[in-house]
C-alpha cells in the first residue's frame, strides 16, 4: 500500500494481439472463455481472410472482431464477407452456421471473452 491508501498492481499481462479476450485486458483474468475467444479469432481469419489486427490509418487499427460484428448480423452480407479463395468450397448454410457460432461467441450478452 502507498502513502494514499492505494494498492499498486503491478500486472505483467501476455498474449498476442487480436486474439487476445478483452476480459484478460481489463482485468487480468485467464479463464476457458479466453481460449474460445481467441479460437474464434482464428476461425474468423480462415473463413474471411483476414488478419486479426488491421491497420485502419497510421495511427488508427481495428480488431477482426469488431469489423466482422455488424457483419455478422446480416446473413444478406454472410457471402460478401467469406473468403473468395474459399466461398465456392462450401456449402452457404455452413457458412451461415459458421458465423452464426461466431456472433453468439462475440456477442454484448455473452460472457465469452468478455
Amino acid at each position: 500500500m502507498n502513502s494514499g491508501g492505494m494498492v499498486n498492481l503491478n500486472v505483467k499481462l501476455s498474449g498476442t494481439l487480436g486474439y487476445v479476450a478483452p476480459k484478460y485486458l481489463l482485468e487480468g483474468k485467464l479463464t476457458d472463455k479466453s481460449d474460445v475467444y481467441a479460437f474464434g479469432v482464428v476461425l474468423l481469419e480462415l473463413l474471411m481472410g483476414r488478419r486479426p489486427v488491421e491497420k485502419m490509418s497510421p495511427s488508427q487499427c481495428q480488431s477482426i472482431v469488431t469489423w466482422a460484428m455488424p457483419q455478422l448480423t446480416d446473413r444478406s452480407k454472410l457471402p460478401n464477407i467469406v473468403d473468395p479463395v474459399i466461398r465456392d468450397t462450401m456449402d452457404l448454410k455452413h457458412y451461415i452456421r459458421l458465423m452464426q457460432w461466431q456472433y453468439y461467441v462475440y456477442s454484448p450478452n455473452q460472457v465469452i471473452g468478455h
